[in-house]
């Protein structure tokens, strides 16, 4: 069953029993999970169980004020059985991979430190020439010796986002994913190691605002729609390493979050997570109150804005983070994707939230510079007609 925006009534879904079975039988254990979540949610709304009640307004099926945010909701960071076997199991090939990888001692895999430690960005990314000193910096931290552009993507899926901004952002970009399915690490990793053996970047994923085509034509080791594809930047991003500057951890992401040296990480994204519609399920979403004070501490803050606060020059300040290129090393940002419409209005009440309001403020961030991909969730999302939401703000 699904709900039409248009009048607010229930429609019978136009592919059910064995053709429901054949549409899903493509997807990776983290599509799976989540897309599971989303029609269990709407079956149970037929039964009367998530509490939409009688409406032809389709506005209150987006309500959740059943249970608004609230400080005491604490993330539950360990899902409950039903939604692990969801996932299923990763392929042979992807555990070869995952297992090789590790005996090998790959520096694309990253341990989450041991419980009241954190990680050492010097470590984890190894200086190299593209890394410049930071003059400005007055910390006695060696972690913030080197004014590095590192990402967090929690909820990486199978890595098309990650290994695009990776191969983009070369080599001054650092990318760290951490995702809890094991399948999508597997496939990441699958990809990175055929980079390494063919000595050029993986192009299978679409890029938004792509012309449509036949996806399943195109090489994804050698495409030729990239016009503006440098020959000489794709010789110097496979030179020493493929993805050299891309990290992946098979865990929570917050719990990595939590591992972060504080105000070191320039953008957090958390792309197309779980919705966990039900009312009973708004300890397992990923945004809350605390959850977003954890990312606040890691990303950066512009180093004029306790001082504008004080002084009362917070007018000045904000025309002077306004500034993209002043932005990009002094205020870290945080960014949300999803296709529900639930997540989506419970995260913008979460940041409405005085704890949370005071800590960041939205802004316009363009999708080309932190979401450029489009991935086959996505899409299917949007064949199936859910409108794809997206959020940004900065760090205070």
């Amino acid at each position: 069953m699904t709900v039409s925006c248009a009048t607010g009534k229930q429609e019978a879904s136009p592919s059910t029993g064995h053709d429901a079975s054949m549409e899903v039988s493509g997807m990776n254990g983290a599509d799976l999970a989540s897309q599971a979540s989303y029609e269990n949610h709407e079956s149970q709304e037929d039964e009367g169980e998530v509490g939409v009640g009688d409406t032809d307004d389709c506005t209150k099926y987006t309500d959740f004020v059943y249970r608004p945010p609230h400080e005491d909701i604490k993330y539950q960071s360990r899902k409950p059985r039903w939604w692990r076997t969801l996932s299923g199991k990763p392929t042979k090939a992807q555990r070869r991979v995952i297992r090789e990888m590790r005996e090998q001692g790959s520096p694309h895999l990253l341990n989450r430190p041991a419980y009241g430690e954190f990680l050492d960005w010097d470590q984890v990314f190894p200086r190299d020439d593209s890394d410049s000193p930071d003059t400005t910096n007055t910390s006695n931290d060696s972690t913030q010796g080197v004014s590095r552009d590192i990402w967090v993507e929690v909820g990486f899926g199978t890595g098309d986002n990650l290994l695009c901004l990776a191969e983009r952002g070369y080599p001054t970009r650092k990318l760290v994913g951490a995702d809890v399915h094991n399948g999508g690490l597997g496939k990441a990793l699958q990809r990175i190691q055929g980079s390494i053996e063919r000595g050029r970047p993986w192009r299978g994923y679409k890029l938004f605002g792509a012309d449509d085509g036949d996806d399943d034509e195109v090489d994804e080791w050698n495409r030729g729609d990239e016009k503006d594809s440098d020959t000489s930047a794709e010789s110097n991003f496979v030179s020493s390493s493929s993805y050299s500057n891309v990290r992946l951890n098979y865990g929570d992401g917050i719990k990595l979050l939590n591992c972060v040296p504080s105000s070191t990480v320039s953008v957090v994204m958390i792309t197309f997570p779980d919705p966990f519609p039900k009312n009973q399920q708004a300890e397992l979403r990923v945004v809350q109150i605390h959850t977003v004070q954890i990312i606040h501490r890691a990303l950066k803050k512009p180093k004029t804005s306790s001082m504008s606060r004080q002084t009362g020059e917070k007018q000045e300040n904000d025309e002077r983070i306004n500034n993209h290129k002043d932005l990009k090393w002094k205020s870290g940002r945080l960014c949300v994707a999803t296709d529900h419409p639930v997540f989506y209005d419970w995260t913008m009440a979460v940041m409405d939230q005085p704890q949370c309001a005071k800590l960041f403020r939205k802004i316009d961030f363009p999708r080309q510079e932190w979401l450029p991909v489009i991935s086959k969730y996505e899409q299917r999302g949007l064949e199936n007609g859910r409108q794809t939401h997206l959020a940004c703000w900065e760090a205070i």
